[in-house]
């Protein structure tokens, strides 16, 4: 046990005992700036206790138009000799602390990489609008790996239900990729469901 944490902690709790603040009242945003595409934005976090340190940046709302016209303009190199390499790419396009995930599909035998075809497909969110870009990378571990497509799947804004609040937030549909399935120069591309998104 941490001594002097749970001495904070106690003395915090006293002084809340003391003064009736509570320790998850809203204190309102931490800001700090990030670099993103040769350009600065600031970033909020929100700070709801005294513990609220590992909460992630989040874009504001007034700069999500500029950080997606970025982002859709960044272009990665049509060849990476690596999934290291393609990795590291990615970094460079994802804006910072938001979603990457990363979906493989292997064909053949792995004993013989040269023979053995790889699909990776990177997901990266964009941030505040409800989208995610994709980029698919087809080869093997001798050759490499060729970009031989990229696209942006976008959510589909829900009808509210009747009576409910006018300013209530709008829910989104969302079709992520969850899987991908590779025949030849032909691309199936799955969500959660099994049901297809994209087809190329």
């Amino acid at each position: 046990m941490n001594l002097n944490r749970t001495l904070s902690r106690l003395v915090l709790m006293t002084l809340v005992a003391v003064t009736g603040c509570s320790l998850d009242a809203p204190q309102g945003e931490k800001q700090s700036t990030v670099k993103y595409q040769g350009e600065t934005f600031v970033v909020v976090q929100p700070v709801t206790n005294f513990d609220a340190t590992d909460l992630r940046k989040m874009a504001r709302e007034e700069d999500a138009p500029r950080i997606e016209e970025l982002m859709l303009a960044a272009k990665p190199e049509p060849h990476y000799a690596s999934l290291a390499d393609i990795l590291a790419a990615m970094e460079t396009i994802q804006f910072p602390e938001y979603a990457r995930m990363v979906i493989e599909e292997r064909l053949g035998d792995p004993k013989t990489p040269k023979d053995c075809k790889i699909t990776y497909v990177i997901g990266l969110e964009v941030p505040l609008r409800h989208k995610d870009r994709y980029f698919t990378f087809h080869g093997n571990e001798v050759d490499g790996f060729d970009l031989v497509d990229e696209f942006v799947v976008e959510g589909k804004p829900l009808p509210k239900e009747p009576g409910s609040d006018p300013e209530q937030p709008v829910s989104y549909e969302q079709k992520g990729i969850a899987a991908v399935r590779a025949n030849g120069k032909k691309f199936r591309y799955l969500d959660a469901t099994g049901a297809l998104v994209r087809e190329k």
